[in-house]
């Protein structure tokens, strides 16, 4: 089937169901990348087998519908329906697959997997599917990132890119320690700047995709997760403009205690100048929760997603490099411990939430919806932000010296998938 066949039976499908016209998430990425543990991660279980093939791989869609199933074009121009989770034989012998899931954080959405191989092989079929998506992905493997030749296929792109682009760094499990992701995803964030809006790790181990299905901390553990409520965050939002090539990172006006430098990373090219306030009183909180701190501080702002629980006046001990971290209940009535000792992490709290309260600002939120991830780095400290939707959001106080941003970005996502936080 081709690609072009591909955008018609989609059209007509979506027609027949009488969905609209779904968020189309294309999965894209470089034979074997991961695209496939990727949709596996979104859907909440393992439903695509291994090796469906290359030289002649089925186009693969999924979906929300109430009454699961599967939809197929077999290469022998049969229509198949059947049941899920379908067979291998199924898969192998299809053009065209799409899976139909009762997961409810699907529904406005579309995800379709458009493998690519080199910059000079792309065809008009495949760039006019990137070009009707709503957001890419790219899916790139961590033991090998962000080669150049994914950055010749991501470029030669150009504006048919959706603006609303996402980097997918699969495989995070097979890297040794905590210290090589973060290191990892800091060298993204420089290189990746112009590219991509969001970059997240996946973890695709099949024991715990399989159990996310019934698994809140299992999927928050694959990454999963937060892409879904990413991508959920973008159904609920107007449609986009192409991306510009321009990098998202910009410096924004600042009124903020000497010392502290601040910027953030916005969902819009087009946001007006922001100013968040960080006063002599904020940074006294700072170094008192966790000793002295050198100022000069970095502010980001980005996407993370989910659920939430209740106090205690003292917490297990935390991983190494966590100084404080909480949870702020969403009605504004206190916070539950999750680290740290209960009298610093009530200042740290009210710091937090009154940093929130300042990013709700309408210039910000008008057009990129509301703040879902905030960051604050002094030279000894970390102070991130997680808001969760519909339950609150987890803080995170980090010795600097210990997790770098990248680790420290890792270890407040494991904090979201914590009992305490999920229920």
């Amino acid at each position: 089937m081709k690609m072009t066949d591909l955008t018609a039976l989609l059209q007509e499908k979506r027609a027949a169901a009488g969905s609209g016209s779904p968020l189309r998430v294309v999965i894209c990425g470089e034979v074997s990348a991961g695209k496939s543990t990727v949709m596996n991660a979104l859907m909440r279980d393992q439903m695509l087998p291994d090796n469906i093939g290359q030289s002649a791989r089925p186009v693969l869609v999924a979906g929300w519908r109430e009454i699961p199933g599967i939809e197929a074009s077999g290469r022998d121009g049969r229509e198949i329906r059947a049941a899920l989770p379908g067979t291998p034989e199924l898969f192998h012998g299809a053009d065209f697959i799409r899976l139909w899931l009762d997961q409810p954080h699907l529904s406005g959405i579309e995800l379709i997997e458009l493998p690519m191989t080199r910059a000079e092989e792309l065809t008009g079929d495949q760039i006019d599917l990137v070009q009707s998506a709503d957001v890419m992905i790219w899916v790139t493997i961590g033991s090998q990132a962000w080669r150049l030749t994914e950055k010749a296929i991501v470029e030669t792109l150009g504006e048919t890119r959706p603006d609303r682009s996402i980097l997918i760094v699969s495989r995070g499990d097979k890297l040794r320690t905590d210290k090589d992701r973060g290191r990892l995803m800091e060298r993204m964030e420089r290189e990746t700047a112009a590219l991509f809006g969001h970059r997240f790790f996946l973890f695709g181990d099949r024991r715990k995709i399989a159990a996310s299905a019934g698994s809140e901390a299992e999927w928050q553990a694959t990454g999963g997760a937060p892409l879904a409520a990413l991508l959920r965050g973008f159904a609920g939002q107007p449609a986009r403009t192409v991306y510009d090539r321009e990098p998202r990172e910009k410096p924004v006006e600042t009124r903020t205690a000497p010392g502290f430098e601040a910027r953030f990373v916005a969902e819009t090219e087009e946001d007006p100048p922001f100013v968040v306030e960080v006063t002599k009183a904020d940074e006294t909180i700072l170094a008192d929760a966790g000793s002295d701190t050198e100022v000069g501080a970095r502010v980001e702002v980005q996407p993370d997603p989910e659920p939430v629980a209740p106090v205690a006046k003292t917490a297990p001990p935390a991983r190494p490099g966590i100084l404080q971290a909480g949870l702020l209940h969403e009605d504004g009535a206190g916070h539950t411990l999750l680290a740290g000792d209960a009298e610093t992490l009530a200042q740290l709290a009210d710091f937090c939430r009154v940093m929130l309260k300042q990013l709700q600002d309408a210039r910000l939120t008008a057009e990129g919806g509301p703040v879902s991830f905030f960051s604050l780095s002094t030279a000894k400290r970390r102070l991130l932000i997680q808001v969760r939707n519909g339950a609150g959001a987890v803080f995170m106080l980090a010795d600097a010296a210990v997790m770098n941003q990248g680790m420290a970005q890792v270890a407040i996502g494991q904090l979201g998938g914590d009992r305490r936080v999920t229920g």
